[in-house]
Formats: structure tokens, C-alpha cells, sequence
């Protein structure tokens, strides 16, 4: 070589590390496993609640929009005004105005 000397060292007594304990390694993966099933149900709840709340109000909307329009319906029939009157602006009780 070269003029140096390399000196190794050697353990007469060896001491591994302990091994990790299977009960433990277990019960940490079901709690994981677990734990992701929880947030993926909580995510999927939260989804479904916006989701819902949006059509409930959509839904209402459509009812309000219903009632709004069987009143108008209710009042011409009431005014005897039908909507091909109205849309030409004349009165259906004068047939011919001048």
C-alpha cells in the first residue's frame, strides 16, 4: 500500500437492536386503516350535505316559483283575462275597440 495503515475495530459482543413487537405493529395498522376510513366517510358526509343543501334550496326555488304561478293563473281566471289577451295588450270584454 501506500504507507498507511488502516486499523478495523471488532465487536466481540454483539447487541441487535430489539425487534419491534407484532402485537403492536398490528394494532397500529387497524388503528391507520381505521383512522382513513373515518375521514373518507366524514368527507363523503360533508359532500352529500352540501350537496343536498343545494338541491333542497333549488327545490324550493322550483315550489315558490309553482305557487307564484298557479296564483297568476288563479287570477285570470278570476279577471277572465287569458294570457293571449295580455300579450296583445287588448281587452277581451270589448272585442272590437277603435
Amino acid at each position: 500500500m501506500n504507507g498507511t495503515m488502516e486499523v478495523i475495530l471488532v465487536q466481540k459482543i454483539t447487541s441487535c437492536p430489539e425487534g419491534i413487537d407484532a402485537l403492536w405493529l398490528a394494532i397500529g395498522i387497524i388503528i391507520g386503516i381505521l383512522l382513513v376510513g373515518l375521514a373518507l366517510l366524514l368527507a363523503w358526509k360533508i359532500a352529500t350535505y352540501i350537496y343536498d343543501k343545494r338541491e333542497y334550496a333549488k327545490f324550493l326555488k322550483e315550489l315558490e316559483n309553482a305557487r307564484t304561478d298557479a296564483a297568476y293563473v288563479r287570477a285570470q281566471a278570476r279577471t277572465g283575462m287569458s294570457s293571449r289577451s295580455v300579450q296583445n295588450n287588448s281587452n277581451p270584454k270589448v272585442p272590437f275597440s277603435s
